[in-house]
C-alpha cells in the first residue's frame, strides 16, 4: 500500500507528506524480508538449511538488480514520452522543446539555469515515471502477497 501512496505524491509534495509511507515501506519490506528467510529455511531438513539459505540468498540479489534495473528502465522510457507532452504544456517553444528532449535523453546536464516552465515540465514528466515504477512495484508486491497467502503452507519435519 504504501508504494501504492507514494505513486499518488506529485513532484511538489513535501517531505512531511511523504515520511510516514517512507516508514510503512521501510517497516513492511521488514516485516517480508526476515519471515521468507525463516519459512524458506523451515521448509527444507537441517541437512539441507545451506543449500536453503544460498537459494534465498541467490534469489534475493537477481531479483534486486532485475527489480532495480526493469524499474529504472520504466521510469526513464515512461518520462521520455511524457516529456514533450509536458513541455507543451508548459508553453516551450519548439527549438527548446527538442534541446531539452536531446538532453534529457543523453543525460546531459547544462552550465546555466533552466527557465521555470522547463524545470516544471521536467518535474512533471520524472513524477510521472517514478509514479509508473511505484505503481508497478505495488502491483507486483500485492500479487505476490496473494501468491503467498494462497501457496505456502507450513509443512513440519518428521524427525
Amino acid at each position: 500500500m504504501a508504494s501504492f501512496g507514494l505513486a499518488a505524491q506529485g513532484p511538489t509534495t513535501t517531505f512531511a507528506h511523504r515520511w510516514a509511507l517512507f516508514v510503512l515501506f521501510g517497516a513492511a519490506s521488514a516485516l517480508v524480508v526476515a519471515p521468507a528467510t525463516a519459512a524458506a529455511m523451515a521448509s527444507v531438513a537441517p541437512t539441507q538449511a545451506g543449500m536453503a539459505s544460498g537459494a534465498v540468498n541467490a534469489a534475493r540479489q537477481v531479483g534486486s538488480v532485475l527489480g532495480s534495473s526493469l524499474l529504472g528502465t520504466l521510469l526513464t522510457t515512461t518520462m521520455l514520452a511524457d516529456l514533450p507532452d509536458r513541455l507543451a504544456a508548459h508553453q516551450v517553444g519548439e527549438p527548446t522543446r527538442s534541446a531539452v528532449r536531446t538532453a534529457v535523453a543523453a543525460g546531459a546536464t547544462g552550465d546555466q539555469p533552466l527557465p521555470d516552465p522547463v524545470r516544471s515540465a521536467i518535474a512533471e514528466a520524472m513524477t510521472s515515471g517514478v509514479q509508473a515504477g511505484l505503481r508497478v512495484n505495488g502491483i507486483v508486491f500485492l500479487v505476490t502477497a496473494v501468491l503467498a497467502l494462497a501457496l505456502i503452507r507450513n509443512r513440519p519435519h518428521q524427525p
